[in-house]
């Protein structure tokens, strides 16, 4: 989904959450886009998690709080 898709000194990327909960930003390769979808040729692996709408303060190594969805 784009709502996860950030740009980072011109790299499109993804802020995941590592084991410690700091935000880590993943560089990712991305396909094609349609509608609200854009498929990731190249990223974190399957279950990762990832940051929902990372504000755009977010920085690599901040300490996140998770909200699993339901």
């Amino acid at each position: 989904s784009e709502q996860v898709l950030i740009q980072r000194a011109g790299i499109d990327g993804i802020f995941i959450v590592d084991k410690e909960g700091m935000a880590r930003f993943r560089s990712v390769r991305t396909g094609r886009h349609w509608q609200n979808q854009v498929e990731l040729l190249a990223g974190p692996a399957t279950g990762t998690m990832v940051i929902l709408n990372p504000d755009e303060n977010l920085r690599d190594g901040d300490p996140v709080n998770v909200n699993p969805s339901t």
